[in-house]
């Protein structure tokens, strides 16, 4: 039997009281990566951070889309082959250079029609998107959300907290992406990654797990940035350029030519003479 004073207990202190449920995985559509999480992809219910990388690449800046795309077009799919009636809605909270763009998202499978962007301007506060965040979460028919650019401010471990709470009450799946100053905060996520290292030509981001429940494997998961066709153009942009620097490099170490009729230093009237 609950204790009457039960209602009266904060509800932050209430969730920590209740037994956890058992979360359901997401695969991320990546197989290196669902074998670093544990339990193998995205957990539900519960804050998922993204924190960016100390020495961003130019591709880092898109480097969301390329990692959570395959999770937001399964999520979209419906649970029975032929069956329309799972809602599939999505929320993205957020600008910060990652603002979506319909037509190469529809593209690649995403349903628009069932997407919910929420643009944030730079005068709104943190509190302002996270509220917004927050009722997306309460939508039945959202299936996950993803806010963008929450900085590194005193209140954010609070804010993150409430997020944290809302995404197991109402199990949906919950992302958010922050600046590289909020991987010294604390955080109530139950997996915590950050982009780390790029490879010279932006083929690649990498990703390494800072917190997770269970026991991840300590390793770097490089996350490809772009389609096939493109990686192929970028290959040989990377080629052209190592074989560029090459040539400078031995032209530097070749030796000067000397040229018999060319005195340095002498005046045309002394050559004469």
């Amino acid at each position: 039997m609950l204790s009457p004073a039960l209602p009266l207990i904060a509800p932050s202190l209430r969730a920590s009281l209740t037994p956890p449920k058992t979360r359901t995985i997401l695969p991320t559509g990546l197989a290196e990566l669902d074998a670093c999480l544990p339990g193998g992809g995205w957990p539900q219910g519960g804050l998922v951070e993204l924190v960016q990388g100390h020495r961003p690449h130019p591709f880092c800046r898109q480097a969301a889309w390329s990692l959570l795309l395959p999770a937001l077009q399964q999520l979209q799919r419906p649970l029975v082959e032929g069956d329309d009636t799972n809602p599939g809605w999505l929320g993205w909270v957020g600008d910060g250079g990652v603002s979506p763009y319909a037509p190469s998202l529809a593209a690649q499978g995403l349903d628009m029609h069932r997407f919910i962007w929420i643009a944030t301007n730079r005068g709104d506060t943190p509190v302002a998107a996270a509220w917004a965040a927050e009722q997306l979460l309460r939508c039945e028919s959202v299936q996950a959300v993803v806010l963008q650019g929450l900085a590194a401010t005193p209140q954010a471990p609070s804010i993150l907290r409430r997020l944290h709470y809302s995404a197991q009450a109402n199990e949906k799946y919950l992302w958010v992406i922050r600046p590289v100053a909020a991987a010294q905060q604390a955080s109530p996520a139950v997996l915590r990654l950050q982009w780390c290292v790029t490879d010279e030509a932006g083929l690649h981001v990498g990703l390494r797990v800072l917190k997770a429940t269970g026991h991840p494997v300590d390793r770097t998961v490089l996350i490809p940035q772009a389609s096939g066709a493109l990686q192929q153009v970028l290959q040989a942009a990377q080629a052209m350029r190592r074989w560029r620097r090459e040539e400078e490099a031995a032209h530097t170490a070749m030796p000067q030519r000397e040229y018999p009729h060319a005195v340095v230093g002498q005046s045309p009237r002394a050559l004469v003479a």
